[in-house]
């Protein structure tokens, strides 16, 4: 994640930036879920529920202790694209973006059965561009409206 997170700043125009970052974040996931195995795809649904428990319980302080400081380097990332955005608009913007993350990649199989199988949950690789896009223009709303 690192790797990509820093290839993401490198992109130019501010939008493409955005969008990279986006992607860098959830990629590296989409892609061991979805061609690392089923070793990779339990681990990765574990972490979607891990993400959903209250985060105080003990059991899931490992998770944050060894993830925390990767969500600071993309919020810090996003701050840098985004100068004028509020701390407040910045961080619940990524919470959304994260918790829409740990939603999806548990696969619950709601989509599939909301569109009688049109679209599927375990389709990562179809909604990841889809889930960037949301949450690029979700970001870019937020960033620009102070400036309305």
């Amino acid at each position: 994640m690192r790797q990509a997170l820093q290839e993401a700043i490198a992109v130019r125009p501010r939008k493409a930036r955005l969008e990279a970052v986006l992607r860098a974040f959830i990629a590296p996931v989409v892609e061991r879920s979805m061609r690392g195995g089923s070793g990779w795809k339990n681990y990765i649904r574990l972490m979607g529920h891990i993400a959903n428990l209250p985060q105080q319980e003990a059991f899931v302080m490992p998770v944050p202790e060894n993830y925390e400081s990767i969500v600071l380097s993309f919020i810090g990332a996003i701050r840098s694209i985004y100068p004028q955005m509020s701390e407040a608009d910045l961080q619940w913007s990524f919470y959304f973006y994260q918790a829409a993350i740990a939603h999806i990649l548990i696969e619950s199989g709601i989509i599939d059965r909301q569109t009688n199988g049109a679209f599927r949950s375990s389709d990562l690789d179809k909604l990841l561009p889809k889930l960037v896009s949301f949450f690029t223009a979700g970001f870019q709303a937020f960033a620009t409206a102070g400036r309305r």
